[in-house]
């Protein structure tokens, strides 16, 4: 009836320059290591129906990044209240793990990211439909409400082939 899980993920880069280079201004560089990532994840499902997801950032500025807890009543409703990514953006949605290039796109800061607040969402027609509905106090990670303005997020999408044969097109989907 209780399940835990523990993980995290680790991203690292390394800065290698020649011999005797300078930035510009001719200030010397060095080679160096930077973590980009530590994170330390922690996970649990409680009855088959709760789910209880917390995730730290541990690098130069601890920070918490996710702190939330589901109520999955059914595939087609579930409750989200906590801190969590708001339903909007695919590339804010996708992990850092997942993402195609090293760095997100500049057009990605313009959507909303983790925000603490509740949110509705689940799956229809087995997978066929997913939306996401939230309220959000608006003021971003680690913030706390300082206003009576709230935002409202949502994300639908649509996979119209995704329980068919067709593996090429499995994975289509349209969303706004």
């Amino acid at each position: 009836d209780v399940q835990v899980t523990l993980g995290g993920r680790l991203h690292v880069d390394y800065d290698a320059v020649e011999d005797g280079a300078r930035t510009l201004t001719g200030t010397p560089l060095v080679a160096r290591f930077l973590v980009r990532r530590a994170r330390l994840e922690l996970g649990g499902t409680f009855f088959k129906w709760i789910d209880l997801s917390v995730e730290a950032e541990v690098t130069n500025n601890p920070a918490l990044n996710d702190g939330f807890l589901d109520l999955r009543f059914a595939p087609e409703a579930a409750l989200r209240v906590g801190q969590f990514k708001q339903p909007f953006s695919l590339e804010e949605l996708t992990s850092d793990n997942l993402i195609d290039f090293v760095e997100r796109s500049a057009v990605n800061e313009l959507a909303p990211s983790r925000d603490v607040g509740a949110m509705l969402w689940g799956n229809l027609l087995d997978g066929v439909v997913s939306y996401g509905v939230s309220v959000s106090n608006g003021t971003g990670l680690n913030t706390a409400d300082n206003n009576d303005a709230k935002d409202l997020n949502g994300r639908l999408v649509l996979a119209p082939f995704k329980t068919t044969g067709l593996a090429w097109l499995k994975g289509l989907q349209v969303a706004g």
